[in-house]
């Protein structure tokens, strides 16, 4: 969830990792929109509506290409793109259960009882 909270506010231009790890875990775990949901419910946060990533690109990639020592870093282009995809029903406040299929780029809906 802090990773979220990363992205999410404009500590995304001090903590432009963030954005990367976002991007890298999300082709490792499963992400559930409902589980995040529920972090941000059960710490008592709110989640914004990523403003800042969206009404600031040229800053995200200033702030990502300061980014040394990662060998091997994607384009700042391919994880911006894939990251506005995957933080869309949270900027959109979008409540229906999904999951993340990271291979597609894209969130699938499932019933409540697919997630289990």
């Amino acid at each position: 969830m802090n990773i979220i909270v990363g992205v999410n506010y404009d500590n995304i231009f001090r903590r432009a990792k963030d954005f990367l790890d976002v991007y890298t875990l999300t082709q490792c775990v499963r992400v559930l929109t409902s589980e995040i949901y529920d972090m941000f419910r059960i710490r008592n946060r709110e989640l914004g509506a990523f403003t800042e990533f969206f009404s600031r690109r040229a800053d995200v990639e200033h702030a990502y290409k300061r980014l040394s020592g990662i060998d091997g870093k994607p384009s700042f282009d391919e994880v911006y793109s894939y990251m506005e995809i995957f933080i869309e029903p949270f900027a959109k406040k979008s409540f229906v259960p999904q999951v993340w299929a990271f291979d597609k780029t894209e969130w699938v809906s499932v019933s409540e009882r697919q997630i289990e």
